[in-house]
């Protein structure tokens, strides 16, 4: 569960066996780029999917954790 904040898209609640989980990602924590693209500037749904990208893709993150 994820939610749009002023830096980005900030990680809510992880679920247990994601991806996620498995790279160590935690509550609070925000996803500011998606492979290099800023965050900011895209409404939830859009973050969402980049975040995502394309079924069996790799995505890098950048992750800032407060």
């Amino acid at each position: 569960m994820v939610e749009k904040v002023p830096l980005g898209v900030e990680i809510e609640r992880i679920i247990k066996g994601s991806p996620a989980k498995k790279f160590g990602l935690r509550s609070g924590d925000i996803i500011s780029k998606a492979d290099g693209q800023d965050l900011v500037e895209l409404d939830l749904y859009d973050a969402v999917e980049k975040i995502k990208g394309p079924a069996g893709s790799s995505v890098v993150l950048s992750i800032l954790r407060i």
